[in-house]
């Protein structure tokens, strides 16, 4: 199945969608062709086990990041945008349960799309601990070193999400088979 950009008439001027090719079905409304273009081009080249609708939801909140980092900023921990709150702290309240009326009351700015940023940005940028394993076991197996040299030079987080999915899976059988 192939992904394709189109202008989406319906919708208004200057604005696109996604569609697979013959047009059977509308994956994403995108308000610029180089968004649209982006989104395609991730669907096309996803691995299989990787749903379109995820990687879509992925590519939509990359389009204005909700999530940065800057040194300067909690030294580094990923924050959201404009602000000095950590997307752990909030993931950790959604997590335990907490409803959405009471973290806007401590974080008026959180919308449901800061959390869902939040963690397309957790699943695509893997923590320390990931890195140590995945190093440790690069030095013996060279095909996982290579795909961390693929995903520090990956464009996108729908990318690197790919990637990594790859380096978890290739770890995975490498533990399998020498235990």
């Amino acid at each position: 199945m192939k992904f394709v950009v189109n202008k989406d008439p319906w919708h208004g001027p200057g604005k696109y969608e996604v569609r697979t090719e013959p047009g059977e079905r509308t994956m994403a409304h995108c308000s610029s062709r180089e968004e649209a273009k982006r989104i395609a081009h991730a669907l096309n080249t996803k691995p299989s086990w990787v749903s379109p609708e995820e990687l879509v939801e992925l590519a939509q909140a990359q389009a204005q990041p909700t999530v940065v980092t800057d040194p300067e900023v909690l030294s580094g921990m990923p924050v959201f945008a404009g602000s000095r709150v950590p997307i752990d702290m909030v993931l950790a309240r959604v997590d335990a349960g907490t409803d959405m009326a009471r973290i806007r009351q401590a974080y008026p700015f959180v919308t449901d799309e800061h959390v869902a940023s939040a963690r397309a940005y957790k699943a695509s940028h893997p923590t320390p601990e990931f890195w140590q394993e995945a190093s440790a076991i690069a030095v013996e197996y060279e095909g996982v070193g290579n795909l961390i040299r693929m995903w520090a030079d990956a464009k996108d987080d729908a990318e690197r999400l790919s990637i990594k999915i790859d380096i978890e899976e290739l770890m995975a059988d490498i533990k399998r088979a020498y235990p």
